[in-house]
């Protein structure tokens, strides 16, 4: 079952302006999430959870093809020794698991899986530890077809560390590193670069327009940078994870793990959607992007609260409280589930 804490209880929540919190209810939309090293959907009234099945506990996203009703996520044993290492797809409509591709035990998917559907292709970050003295781990593109059975790996320029989006149209993918910021084609060019500089994010999620040549960078503050110009501008002094509206008319984004904000380009002004009330103790390091449904109506995002509990030899012990809360924008209302969860999809 999925991992829960305060079971029953929803947090609760200071709510921004014309919104309210009302009971979970069905939308018509399936929606994933990964919970203590299991996959887990159900429509968005958690009626019905059902355990697509073990994905193990490597931080890794899950890719939908739509079309299909197939989701496709990395897994692996747990532990030191690796048993198997493998891209799986999941039936979501039959409910059946198969093997995609089978990755050597010395490989690993991080951080990035996603599905163009165009190309019916999976690029993902794949991360290989070579051979030699110490911990040596190269990251490469992987570019996995569906049709053909392939594989490609990619070498990527330097710094390239962090996938933060792809672009399917344009077929680019953002990385954060030490040295800046960068887009890479899916041949392993780099094609746009931003080095670092006091007052630039750094490194906390970005996000591709879906139009314009605008990117969403987040970390100690939200900036967007016009690659047409070079210029960066400050949309809000705090901020991480940012993702743009599927019109990309309005940017989301969060200050902690706990709370939502939206900033609207025509307007030029930001308006807070939520936050978890009574929360001195707020952190930064759970903190995930919202998960949007295709039809851009709907939002999913994690949420914590963090709770201290005592002051030991090292410093403060804290316990933390999480929920799920899912959001209908076209009618300003939210509800919540009380699971630990991550990696959001919809399905």
């Amino acid at each position: 079952m999925p991992e829960t804490s305060q079971p029953g209880r929803a947090l609760p929540l200071l709510l921004g302006e014309g919104w309210r919190q009302v009971p979970a209810r069905a939308c018509g939309m399936r929606l994933l999430w990964e919970s203590a090293g299991r996959l887990f959907a159900s429509e968005t009234d958690f009626a019905a959870i059902k355990d697509v099945g073990e994905i193990g506990r490597i931080d890794c996203p899950v890719a939908v093809d739509t079309g299909r009703g197939v989701a496709y996520r990395y897994a692996c044993t747990d532990g030191q020794s690796l048993d198997y290492s493998e891209i799986r797809s999941f039936d979501l409509t039959a409910g059946n698991t198969s093997k995609a591709f089978r990755l050597g035990l010395n490989q690993w998917v991080v951080w990035m899986l996603r599905h163009l559907a165009k190309e019916d292709l999976l690029v993902a970050m794949v991360a290989t530890h070579m051979p030699g003295e110490g911990v040596r781990i190269q990251h490469q593109l992987g570019l996995f077809d569906l049709k053909k059975g392939k594989r490609l790996f990619v070498p990527l320029p330097r710094d390239a560390f962090m996938p933060c989006d792809l672009h399917p149209g344009r077929r680019e993918v953002l990385f954060s590193g030490a040295e800046g910021w960068q887009v890479v084609g899916l041949k392993g060019d780099r094609v746009a670069h931003l080095r670092q500089f006091k007052g630039i994010p750094e490194g906390r999620g970005g996000n591709i327009h879906p139009t314009r040549p605008l990117i969403a960078l987040g970390g100690r503050g939200i900036a967007l940078w016009n690659r047409e110009h070079g210029n960066i501008q400050q949309v809000h002094p705090r901020g991480q994870q940012p993702v743009w509206s599927r019109d990309g008319e309005q940017l989301f984004f969060s200050e902690s793990s706990s709370d939502l904000f939206v900033h609207r380009l025509a307007k030029a002004a930001t308006e807070r959607i939520f936050a978890v009330a009574g929360n001195p103790h707020a952190e930064v390091t759970q903190a995930r992007p919202i998960a949007l449904s295709p039809d851009g109506r709907y939002g999913a995002l994690p949420i914590l609260r963090r709770v201290r509990r005592a002051l030991g030899e090292e410093g403060p012990t804290f316990a933390y409280h999480y929920s799920l809360v899912v959001l209908d924008f076209e009618q300003r209302e939210l509800w919540q589930h009380t699971v630990r969860a991550t990696n959001l999809a919809w399905g």
